[in-house]
Protein backbone atom coordinates (compact mmCIF):
# COMPACT_ATOMS: atom_id res chain seq x y z
CA UNK A 1 0.00 0.00 0.00
CA UNK A 2 1.30 3.46 -0.94
CA UNK A 3 1.35 5.77 2.06
CA UNK A 4 0.26 9.35 1.54
CA UNK A 5 3.40 11.47 1.44
CA UNK A 6 2.48 15.16 0.96
CA UNK A 7 6.11 16.14 0.51
CA UNK A 8 6.23 14.05 -2.68
CA UNK A 9 3.01 15.31 -4.25
CA UNK A 10 3.50 17.36 -7.41
CA UNK A 11 1.45 20.56 -7.17
CA UNK A 12 0.77 20.43 -10.92
CA UNK A 13 -1.49 17.42 -10.28
CA UNK A 14 -3.87 19.36 -8.02
CA UNK A 15 -5.50 21.64 -10.66
CA UNK A 16 -6.27 18.54 -12.72
CA UNK A 17 -8.09 16.86 -9.85
CA UNK A 18 -10.05 20.07 -9.23
CA UNK A 19 -10.98 20.42 -12.90
CA UNK A 20 -12.23 16.82 -13.16
CA UNK A 21 -14.39 17.14 -10.04
CA UNK A 22 -15.88 20.45 -11.23
CA UNK A 23 -16.56 19.34 -14.82
CA UNK A 24 -17.47 15.72 -14.05
CA UNK A 25 -15.53 14.60 -17.11
CA UNK A 26 -11.91 13.98 -18.02
CA UNK A 27 -12.51 15.21 -21.56
CA UNK A 28 -14.21 18.38 -20.31
CA UNK A 29 -11.35 18.91 -17.85
CA UNK A 30 -8.84 18.63 -20.71
CA UNK A 31 -10.77 21.26 -22.69
CA UNK A 32 -11.04 23.56 -19.69
CA UNK A 33 -7.29 23.32 -19.03
CA UNK A 34 -6.43 23.48 -22.74
CA UNK A 35 -4.37 20.29 -22.64
CA UNK A 36 -4.54 16.96 -24.42
CA UNK A 37 -6.85 14.28 -22.92
CA UNK A 38 -3.82 11.99 -22.69
CA UNK A 39 -2.20 14.49 -20.29
CA UNK A 40 -5.27 14.30 -18.03
CA UNK A 41 -5.22 10.47 -18.11
CA UNK A 42 -1.52 10.45 -17.27
CA UNK A 43 -2.08 12.80 -14.32
CA UNK A 44 -4.99 10.73 -12.98
CA UNK A 45 -2.79 7.63 -13.15
CA UNK A 46 -0.13 9.38 -11.05
CA UNK A 47 -2.74 10.55 -8.53
CA UNK A 48 -4.19 7.06 -8.24
CA UNK A 49 -0.76 5.60 -7.57
CA UNK A 50 0.00 8.30 -5.04
CA UNK A 51 -3.21 7.83 -3.04
CA UNK A 52 -3.79 4.14 -3.78
CA UNK A 53 -7.38 4.96 -4.66
CA UNK A 54 -9.33 4.99 -7.97
CA UNK A 55 -10.38 8.60 -7.21
CA UNK A 56 -12.87 8.69 -10.12
CA UNK A 57 -15.53 6.18 -11.11
CA UNK A 58 -16.93 6.12 -14.62
CA UNK A 59 -20.63 6.87 -15.10
CA UNK A 60 -22.90 7.17 -18.14
CA UNK A 61 -22.25 10.92 -18.27
CA UNK A 62 -18.60 11.06 -17.31
CA UNK A 63 -16.98 10.36 -13.94
CA UNK A 64 -17.83 10.94 -10.29
CA UNK A 65 -15.28 11.39 -7.49
CA UNK A 66 -14.75 8.81 -4.79
CA UNK A 67 -15.07 9.91 -1.17
CA UNK A 68 -11.32 10.47 -1.02
CA UNK A 69 -11.29 12.52 -4.23
CA UNK A 70 -14.16 14.67 -2.95
CA UNK A 71 -12.35 15.21 0.34
CA UNK A 72 -9.14 16.15 -1.52
CA UNK A 73 -11.11 18.55 -3.70
CA UNK A 74 -12.58 20.29 -0.65
CA UNK A 75 -9.11 20.73 0.83
CA UNK A 76 -7.21 21.59 -2.33
CA UNK A 77 -9.76 23.98 -3.82
CA UNK A 78 -9.14 26.68 -1.22
CA UNK A 79 -5.38 26.13 -1.29
CA UNK A 80 -5.30 26.32 -5.08
CA UNK A 81 -7.32 29.55 -5.16
CA UNK A 82 -4.93 31.10 -2.64
CA UNK A 83 -1.93 30.08 -4.77
CA UNK A 84 -3.54 31.49 -7.93
CA UNK A 85 -4.39 34.77 -6.18
CA UNK A 86 -0.85 35.11 -4.86
CA UNK A 87 0.62 34.27 -8.26
CA UNK A 88 -1.61 36.76 -10.09
CA UNK A 89 -0.72 39.53 -7.67
CA UNK A 90 2.95 38.89 -8.39
CA UNK A 91 2.20 38.61 -12.09
CA UNK A 92 0.50 42.01 -12.11
CA UNK A 93 3.64 43.56 -10.64
CA UNK A 94 5.76 41.89 -13.30
CA UNK A 95 3.43 42.98 -16.09
CA UNK A 96 3.49 46.56 -14.85
CA UNK A 97 7.26 46.39 -15.04
CA UNK A 98 7.07 44.63 -18.45
CA UNK A 99 9.36 41.81 -17.46
CA UNK A 100 9.99 39.41 -20.32
CA UNK A 101 11.42 35.87 -20.14
CA UNK A 102 13.38 34.42 -23.06
CA UNK A 103 14.77 30.91 -23.40
CA UNK A 104 17.78 30.70 -25.74
CA UNK A 105 21.17 29.03 -26.01
CA UNK A 106 24.18 31.31 -25.28
CA UNK A 107 25.03 32.49 -28.82
CA UNK A 108 21.37 33.11 -29.64
CA UNK A 109 21.09 34.93 -26.32
CA UNK A 110 24.01 37.20 -27.23
CA UNK A 111 22.57 38.00 -30.65
CA UNK A 112 19.12 38.63 -29.20
CA UNK A 113 20.58 40.89 -26.50
CA UNK A 114 22.38 43.04 -29.07
CA UNK A 115 19.27 43.25 -31.22
CA UNK A 116 17.06 44.32 -28.32
CA UNK A 117 19.53 46.95 -27.10
CA UNK A 118 20.34 48.51 -30.48
CA UNK A 119 16.65 48.58 -31.44
CA UNK A 120 15.77 50.45 -28.25
CA UNK A 121 13.45 47.66 -27.15
CA UNK A 122 14.94 47.52 -23.66
CA UNK A 123 14.32 50.68 -21.69
CA UNK A 124 13.11 51.98 -18.37
CA UNK A 125 9.80 50.12 -18.64
CA UNK A 126 11.06 46.82 -20.05
CA UNK A 127 13.43 44.27 -18.53
CA UNK A 128 14.45 40.94 -20.06
CA UNK A 129 15.50 37.78 -18.24
CA UNK A 130 17.18 34.96 -20.16
CA UNK A 131 16.64 31.37 -19.07
CA UNK A 132 18.83 28.31 -19.60
CA UNK A 133 18.58 27.32 -23.25
CA UNK A 134 20.66 24.12 -23.13
CA UNK A 135 17.61 21.95 -22.53
CA UNK A 136 16.02 18.94 -24.19
CA UNK A 137 13.07 19.47 -26.52
CA UNK A 138 10.68 18.12 -23.87
CA UNK A 139 12.06 20.52 -21.26
CA UNK A 140 11.76 23.48 -23.64
CA UNK A 141 8.16 22.56 -24.48
CA UNK A 142 7.29 22.09 -20.81
CA UNK A 143 8.46 25.61 -19.94
CA UNK A 144 6.49 27.07 -22.86
CA UNK A 145 3.32 25.14 -22.03
CA UNK A 146 3.47 26.28 -18.41
CA UNK A 147 4.41 29.81 -19.48
CA UNK A 148 7.56 29.81 -17.39
CA UNK A 149 9.09 31.64 -20.36
CA UNK A 150 7.45 34.00 -22.83
CA UNK A 151 9.42 32.85 -25.87
CA UNK A 152 11.87 30.13 -26.82
CA UNK A 153 14.47 30.88 -29.51
CA UNK A 154 16.19 27.87 -31.02
CA UNK A 155 15.89 24.88 -33.30
CA UNK A 156 12.46 23.56 -34.26
CA UNK A 157 10.37 21.91 -31.54
CA UNK A 158 7.92 19.04 -32.10
CA UNK A 159 4.39 20.09 -33.01
CA UNK A 160 2.20 21.04 -30.05
CA UNK A 161 -1.29 22.49 -30.38
CA UNK A 162 -0.59 24.96 -27.59
CA UNK A 163 2.62 26.33 -29.10
CA UNK A 164 2.98 28.70 -32.06
CA UNK A 165 6.19 28.45 -34.11
CA UNK A 166 7.55 31.13 -36.45
CA UNK A 167 10.70 31.04 -38.59
CA UNK A 168 13.32 33.68 -37.74
CA UNK A 169 16.38 33.14 -39.93
CA UNK A 170 18.63 30.54 -41.52
CA UNK A 171 22.29 29.73 -40.98
CA UNK A 172 25.07 27.49 -42.27
CA UNK A 173 28.14 26.07 -40.58
CA UNK A 174 31.45 27.90 -40.58
CA UNK A 175 34.87 26.88 -39.22
CA UNK A 176 36.62 29.51 -37.06
CA UNK A 177 39.74 30.02 -34.96
CA UNK A 178 41.45 32.78 -33.01
CA UNK A 179 42.94 35.64 -35.08
CA UNK A 180 46.39 34.99 -33.63
CA UNK A 181 46.37 31.26 -34.39
CA UNK A 182 49.72 30.74 -36.16
CA UNK A 183 49.24 27.05 -36.89
CA UNK A 184 46.07 27.32 -38.97
CA UNK A 185 46.42 29.27 -42.22
CA UNK A 186 43.67 30.97 -44.19
CA UNK A 187 42.35 27.64 -45.46
CA UNK A 188 42.25 24.05 -44.29
CA UNK A 189 41.89 20.80 -46.22
CA UNK A 190 39.69 17.92 -45.11
CA UNK A 191 42.67 15.73 -44.39
CA UNK A 192 44.26 18.42 -42.23
CA UNK A 193 41.02 18.98 -40.34
CA UNK A 194 40.78 15.30 -39.46
CA UNK A 195 43.92 15.64 -37.32
CA UNK A 196 43.51 19.27 -36.19
CA UNK A 197 42.69 19.91 -32.53
CA UNK A 198 39.18 21.23 -32.17
CA UNK A 199 36.62 22.07 -29.48
CA UNK A 200 32.87 21.63 -29.53
CA UNK A 201 29.70 23.22 -28.29
CA UNK A 202 27.79 20.32 -26.74
CA UNK A 203 24.18 21.51 -26.47
CA UNK A 204 21.76 18.56 -26.59
CA UNK A 205 19.84 19.89 -29.61
CA UNK A 206 22.75 21.49 -31.46
CA UNK A 207 24.85 18.33 -31.09
CA UNK A 208 22.03 16.28 -32.59
CA UNK A 209 21.85 18.56 -35.63
CA UNK A 210 25.64 18.45 -36.01
CA UNK A 211 25.66 14.65 -35.83
CA UNK A 212 23.03 14.41 -38.56
CA UNK A 213 24.66 16.94 -40.89
CA UNK A 214 28.32 16.05 -40.34
CA UNK A 215 28.23 12.50 -39.07
CA UNK A 216 30.65 11.10 -41.67
CA UNK A 217 33.11 13.97 -41.24
CA UNK A 218 33.16 13.75 -37.43
CA UNK A 219 33.43 9.96 -37.45
CA UNK A 220 36.45 10.18 -39.75
CA UNK A 221 38.36 12.34 -37.29
CA UNK A 222 41.28 10.75 -35.46
CA UNK A 223 40.58 12.54 -32.17
CA UNK A 224 37.59 13.50 -30.05
CA UNK A 225 37.13 17.22 -29.21
CA UNK A 226 39.78 18.48 -26.81
CA UNK A 227 37.13 20.35 -24.85
CA UNK A 228 33.33 20.27 -24.94
CA UNK A 229 30.95 22.58 -23.13
CA UNK A 230 27.27 23.49 -22.98
CA UNK A 231 28.39 27.11 -23.15
CA UNK A 232 29.08 28.10 -26.75
CA UNK A 233 30.35 31.49 -25.54
CA UNK A 234 32.97 29.80 -23.37
CA UNK A 235 34.12 27.69 -26.31
CA UNK A 236 34.48 30.75 -28.57
CA UNK A 237 36.64 32.53 -25.97
CA UNK A 238 38.71 29.36 -25.60
CA UNK A 239 39.83 29.88 -29.20
CA UNK A 240 41.73 32.96 -28.00
CA UNK A 241 43.67 30.85 -25.50
CA UNK A 242 44.65 28.06 -27.86
CA UNK A 243 45.35 26.89 -31.40
CA UNK A 244 42.04 25.01 -31.58
CA UNK A 245 39.31 25.36 -34.19
CA UNK A 246 35.54 25.30 -33.78
CA UNK A 247 32.41 25.00 -35.95
CA UNK A 248 29.62 27.51 -35.29
CA UNK A 249 26.52 28.85 -37.08
CA UNK A 250 27.63 31.62 -39.46
CA UNK A 251 24.79 33.91 -38.34
CA UNK A 252 26.75 34.67 -35.16
CA UNK A 253 30.17 35.27 -36.68
CA UNK A 254 29.81 38.99 -37.52
CA UNK A 255 28.74 39.87 -33.99
CA UNK A 256 31.49 37.77 -32.42
CA UNK A 257 34.04 39.35 -34.77
CA UNK A 258 33.02 42.80 -33.49
CA UNK A 259 33.75 41.71 -29.94
CA UNK A 260 36.76 39.41 -30.10
CA UNK A 261 39.62 38.66 -32.58
CA UNK A 262 38.50 35.58 -34.49
CA UNK A 263 38.56 34.62 -38.18
CA UNK A 264 36.91 32.23 -40.61
CA UNK A 265 38.93 29.36 -42.01
CA UNK A 266 38.13 28.68 -45.64
CA UNK A 267 37.27 25.03 -46.32
CA UNK A 268 35.21 23.00 -48.76
CA UNK A 269 34.51 19.90 -46.67
CA UNK A 270 31.81 21.29 -44.33
CA UNK A 271 28.34 20.37 -45.68
CA UNK A 272 26.49 23.32 -47.17
CA UNK A 273 23.47 22.56 -45.01
CA UNK A 274 20.91 25.23 -44.18
CA UNK A 275 19.52 25.17 -40.65
CA UNK A 276 16.52 27.23 -39.56
CA UNK A 277 16.17 29.07 -36.28
CA UNK A 278 12.68 29.58 -34.81
CA UNK A 279 10.83 31.50 -32.17
CA UNK A 280 8.20 29.58 -30.19
CA UNK A 281 5.54 30.93 -27.82
CA UNK A 282 2.26 29.91 -26.21
CA UNK A 283 -0.86 30.41 -28.32
CA UNK A 284 -2.36 32.55 -25.55
CA UNK A 285 0.32 35.11 -26.43
CA UNK A 286 -0.27 35.14 -30.19
CA UNK A 287 -1.24 38.83 -30.09
CA UNK A 288 1.39 39.82 -27.54
CA UNK A 289 2.94 43.06 -28.77
CA UNK A 290 6.35 42.37 -27.23
CA UNK A 291 6.60 38.95 -28.87
CA UNK A 292 5.65 40.34 -32.27
CA UNK A 293 8.19 43.14 -31.83
CA UNK A 294 11.02 40.74 -30.91
CA UNK A 295 10.15 38.51 -33.88
CA UNK A 296 10.27 41.46 -36.29
CA UNK A 297 13.56 42.77 -34.88
CA UNK A 298 15.31 39.41 -35.14
CA UNK A 299 14.05 38.80 -38.68
CA UNK A 300 15.20 42.25 -39.80
CA UNK A 301 18.58 41.76 -38.14
CA UNK A 302 19.20 38.60 -40.18
CA UNK A 303 18.29 40.24 -43.51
Amino acid sequence: MNAYQPNKLDYNLIPVLIAIVETGSMIAAAEAMDVAPSAISYTVKKLRLHYNDPLFIRTLNGVRPTALAQNLYNQFKEINEHIITTFNNGRKTKLNQSQFFIQAEPLAELLTTKTLITSGFIGNEVSVTFKNGTLSQDERLYKLRNQEVDVDIGLILPGDRNIITKSLFEWRYVLICGESNNIIKDSLSRDSFLSTKYIAYNSMNYSTIMSCDMGDLLLARKFEPKITSESSINMVFTLLLSDYVMIIPDIYFSLLKELIPIRVIQCDFIPNTTVKQYIHFHKKNKNHEMINTITDYLRNMAN
